[in-house]
């Protein structure tokens, strides 16, 4: 028989938010690559948060899940009982690591749900799904060290929160030595 899993670390934490915010300044699209800020009066945020990190052995599972009901609570009538431009309702990201000697291999995944980038809440970014992967040596001890990243694996056209575009598939390697 192998040896079981021995978990070396757990953590677990839960957050609930409810906030009634005065003079709340949110950035709003103002050209391809600029952002202007407006102050919105009020707004009430609520929802929670749930954190977790497993370690067992070699392996590294954490993540976290956010859940947020936003209003625009100001004196403007078209805009007030909107949610807020720039807040998903629903983030999900998850992580796992794995570390062998001298490797460790990674992988994330992102999933933002849609979200209006105006007061007026007729623009949306489409929920949003990224992945991305890494493979990190140490050939020779800790002094160098040789990461090959990958992100946006699934190359989907995307935007942030803003809706600015993020990048297509990309790789990235990275030669680094620390005495």
């Amino acid at each position: 028989f192998e040896k079981p899993w021995r978990l070396d670390g757990l953590f677990l934490e839960t957050v609930y938010i409810d906030n009634k915010v005065d003079n709340l300044i949110l950035f709003f699209p103002n050209s391809q690559f600029t952002s202007r800020p407006e102050n919105i009066s009020s707004a009430r945020i609520r929802g929670w948060e749930i954190s977790f990190s497993l370690i067992a052995d070699q392996l590294r599972l954490a993540g976290n899940y956010t859940h947020l009901e936003t209003e625009d609570t100001g004196p403007i009538p078209f805009y007030r009982g909107n949610e807020l431009p720039g807040r998903p309702t629903n983030d999900i990201a998850l992580f796992v690591d794995y570390t062998l000697e001298r490797w460790k291999l990674s992988y994330e995944l992102h999933r933002i749900g849609s979200n209006f980038l105006d007061p007026a809440n007729r623009q949306r970014v489409p929920a949003r799904e990224i992945h991305n992967a890494a493979a990190n040596l140490k050939p020779f001890g800790r002094a160098l060290s040789l990461t090959v990243e990958g992100r946006n694996l699934a190359d989907k056209r995307i935007g942030d929160v803003n809706g600015f575009p993020l990048p297509g598939r990309s790789f990235f390697a990275t030669l680094s030595y620390q005495p």
